[in-house]
C-alpha cells in the first residue's frame, strides 16, 4: 500500500516537472482525444468572437510513401458577442462554406475571420483537430479557444451559454498521458 502511494507521487511530481519539452508528441498532444467525425460542431471563443466550424466531406487518401492526400470541406459561422446563436439570418452572423480544401502535407489549417484551427486526415469520414496549445502547455496565451460538442447543427446555440465549456488544450486523458511520459522516458511498446 505504501509503495503505491509512493509511485503514485513519484509520477505525479514526474509529470509536473517534465511539461517543458517542445515538440514532444507531436501532433497527438494537441489533438483532441478522438478523431471527429463529418458533421461534428466545434465552438471556438477568440478575442473578438465566437466561431462554429462543422466538419464535411474528411478524406484521407494515400498516394504513396511519404505522400498521402488529405481533403476536406467545411462551413463556418461567427458571432461577435455571444449573446445570440448562429442563426444566417441574424445580421450580426457571418457565414462560410469551403466546398473542398486538399494537401498533400499532412495537416492543414481551417482559417475564417480571427480563428486558424489546425486539421488532419485520418480515415474517409473522420479527422483530428487540434487545440491551439499541448497538455503540457502551461504558459504562453492563445488567440483562441475550443468546445467539441456532441450536435451536429448550430442552430439554437449560444456559443456564449454557460454549458459550453471552452479550453485551450485537449483534456486529460491517462492513455495520453501515460504514452506521453514513455516517450519522455525513451521506454518503447512491449
Amino acid at each position: 500500500m505504501r509503495g503505491s502511494r509512493l509511485r503514485f507521487l513519484w509520477m505525479t511530481l514526474l509529470l509536473l516537472l517534465l511539461p517543458g519539452c517542445k515538440g514532444c508528441n507531436n501532433g497527438v498532444g494537441k489533438a483532441h482525444q478522438n478523431p471527429l467525425p463529418d458533421g461534428t460542431v466545434i465552438l471556438l471563443r477568440g478575442t473578438n468572437g465566437f466561431g462554429a466550424l462543422i466538419l464535411r466531406n474528411q478524406a484521407s487518401k494515400d498516394l504513396g510513401l511519404p505522400t498521402e492526400e488529405v481533403s476536406l470541406a467545411y462551413e463556418w459561422f461567427f458571432q461577435p458577442d455571444g449573446k445570440g446563436t448562429f442563426a444566417t439570418k441574424d445580421p450580426q452572423v457571418v457565414h462560410g462554406i469551403v466546398p473542398k480544401s486538399i494537401s498533400t502535407r499532412m495537416t492543414q489549417f481551417i482559417t475564417f475571420q480571427e480563428f486558424s484551427v489546425e486539421w488532419s486526415g485520418n480515415t474517409n469520414g473522420f479527422g483530428w483537430i487540434y487545440y491551439p496549445h499541448d497538455f503540457h502547455t502551461f504558459i504562453g496565451s492563445a488567440d483562441w479557444s475550443m468546445c467539441v460538442t456532441d450536435q451536429t447543427n448550430v442552430a439554437g446555440i449560444k456559443p456564449g451559454d454557460w454549458r459550453w465549456s471552452y479550453s485551450t488544450r485537449p483534456p486529460f486523458s491517462l492513455t495520453q498521458e501515460w504514452n506521453w511520459l514513455k516517450g519522455q522516458l525513451g521506454s518503447t511498446g512491449r
